[in-house]
């Protein structure tokens, strides 16, 4: 499959977890016969659910490791996935849900990573005064202190393992080593913007995340083809997902405007901004559209907001037939020659 604007980077990276499984997984076996494993550690959209970490998706090719996004509590999912050995992290854009997590990462893991961490991600924009060189040039500032103790004065950890390699990308391939391709391509979140979506390659199989976007005809060209297509989706009203709906989740939703009944009001109203965020994200009626034209073997809707109402049937009633998952912390998909769920 061809790409416009190749863009290559091959720098490499390794990060480990520092603890050992809670339980068995899946995702922990992953191997070079096995094609790719898809380890789903945050699910929802911004939120402080106990039920559902924020975005973090990782995909295991071969004895390449990669995390997509690091929401807050995704550290914390890789631990009781039993998932150690996390090598590279790509970062779709730069909200806190997508970035939370990080410094946990970074930090946690400094005495168990074989080299630095390294970052891919967008760059600067018109309305994006940061980008991901200079997250990671703030957080070694905000965390001075802590490294300069630990790798200079007590613990004396390595001064080479807690750098942080960033990369500001461009539309294209960005990583490439031992059978897999990482291609990032632009998608719609203005005024976020440069934003990506990241289609993983390894032995014939292919799984796309989208980032959080609007209905894009670049991700549809660039997904095209692939096994596993996963999608954010924006729900105001509709089912719950099930379990308890807590005055926790409830409150994040009317303080971020993701909540139910349909939206309406002004803009500094709660029902105003949710006028605002639906915006730039996808509802399950776009998100029917782009998964008839890409056709996946399975769609896969990720990145739920607010994170307790299910997009099901407003997907189906909007004409989607194929394959659909919704899916949940810690959930794992294998794709192979058949698509496991588990």
């Amino acid at each position: 499959m061809k790409y416009p604007s190749i863009y290559l980077l091959t720098c490499g990276i390794f990060i480990s977890g520092t603890l050992m499984a809670q339980a068995p997984n899946p995702a922990a076996q992953a191997n070079s016969n096995q094609g790719l494993v898809v380890t789903f550690l945050g699910t929802s959209g911004p939120s402080m659910s106990i039920e559902r970490a924020e975005s973090g998706t990782l995909i295991q090719a071969g004895s390449e490791t990669l995390l997509i996004d690091c929401g807050r509590g995704v550290p914390e999912r890789l631990v009781q996935a039993g998932i150690r050995g996390v090598d590279k992290v790509f970062l779709t854009h730069l909200h806190s849900d997508h970035t939370q997590g990080l410094p946990i990462l970074w930090m946690s893991s400094w005495n168990s990573r074989s080299t630095k961490l390294s970052l891919w991600g967008p760059g600067t924009g018109a309305d994006q005064p940061t980008g991901t060189v200079g997250l990671a040039q703030a957080l070694s500032t905000a965390f001075a202190t802590n490294t300069h103790i630990r790798r200079d004065l007590v613990e004396k950890w390595p001064a080479e393992k807690i750098i942080i390699d960033a990369h500001d990308i461009e539309e294209g391939v960005v990583y490439q080593n031992n059978g897999v391709t990482v291609t990032a391509f632009r998608v719609k979140h203005d005024p976020v913007t440069p934003t990506f979506g990241y289609r993983v390659d390894y032995a014939g199989h292919s799984v796309v995340v989208s980032g959080d976007t609007r209905p894009s005809d670049n991700l549809i060209q660039f997904s095209r083809g692939a096994d596993v297509l996963i999608h954010e989706v924006f729900v105001q009203g509709g089912a719950s997902l099930g379990g308890q709906v807590t005055g926790m989740a409830t409150g994040m939703a009317a303080v971020t405007g993701m909540g139910t009944p349909a939206i309406a009001g002004p803009p500094d109203s709660a029902a105003g901004a949710g006028h605002a965020v639906a915006a730039y994200h996808t509802t399950p009626e776009e998100a029917a559209d782009i998964f008839t034209k890409v056709a996946p073997k399975l769609a896969v809707f990720s990145h739920i907001a607010p994170n307790y109402v299910d997009p099901t049937d407003r997907t189906r009633a909007a004409g989607y037939k194929g394959p659909l998952q919704v899916a949940k912390d810690l959930m794992v998909i294998t794709v192979g020659d058949t698509i496991v769920v588990k």
